[in-house]
């Protein structure tokens, strides 16, 4: 076999990783976005007090002036936020299943698999797991058990979130996985998920280093055929 095509996983692996790096500085981008919006929003709130000090006198104006700055607040300090890190969290377990999908169709090229991803339909890191044995891929056992164990879990919470508005069962692997997280929000006689900047970051990097270690997997694997 000519060694050119093997330059083209390579690509794949790159690719992946890139996108997750541009997701994580998405993140900060956003994050930082919001802060400062939040910032000005209270500084607007501010000066417009100290330039109409009535409003505040007058308990029927006043009353309705402060619900609307106060509803914003909330918007910007939880509403927004919150978006943002769910957004996050589907848009990183979406990314991860494309970047599998196109090393699939590299590993198919070189020959090392005929599996269609497609073909059956199942979980993404079922998929994911077939693909690397089909392959021959092995990574690390320890660093393996370890990142799908993590992966298992951002895939149930995205599922949460798509699926069932965030609500987590009262009893579950999420349910624990999100409790140690730190990511739980109790409602009036509901749990909810609740993903934060650190846990996002958390499943950004969790990703990427799957892809460090594939990477290195494939490369191992190959000089082991030759």
């Amino acid at each position: 076999m000519n060694e050119k095509p093997l330059e083209y996983p390579d690509m794949v692996f790159e690719e992946a990783r890139s996108q997750f790096e541009s997701l994580q500085e998405f993140l900060s981008i956003t994050r930082m976005y919001l802060a400062q919006e939040h910032a000005q929003y209270i500084k607007s709130h501010n000066q417009h007090q100290k330039m109409h000090p009535y409003l505040l006198m007058d308990d029927e104006i006043g009353g309705g002036y402060l619900d609307e700055f106060l509803g914003g607040l909330g918007e910007h300090a939880h509403t927004f936020p919150s978006l943002l890190y769910h957004a996050y969290l589907i848009l990183a377990c979406s990314l991860f299943e494309g970047a599998m999908l196109r090393i699939c169709q590299a590993m198919n090229q070189l020959g090392l698999t005929d599996m269609q991803w497609d073909k059956p339909r199942g979980r993404v890191l079922q998929k994911t797991r077939r693909l690397l044995r089909e392959a021959g891929l092995k990574m690390e056992p320890a660093e393996k058990r370890t990142i799908f164990s993590k992966l298992e879990n951002y895939f149930l919470a995205r599922n949460c979130v798509v699926h069932n508005r965030g609500q987590l069962k009262k009893d579950g692997q999420l349910l624990k996985h999100a409790t140690a997280s730190g990511v739980v929000s109790d409602g009036y006689d509901e749990t909810f998920l609740e993903p934060t900047e650190e846990y996002c970051r958390e499943v950004g990097e969790t990703m990427l280093s799957f892809f460090f270690a594939l990477q290195r997997s494939y490369w191992k694997t190959e000089k082991s055929r030759k």
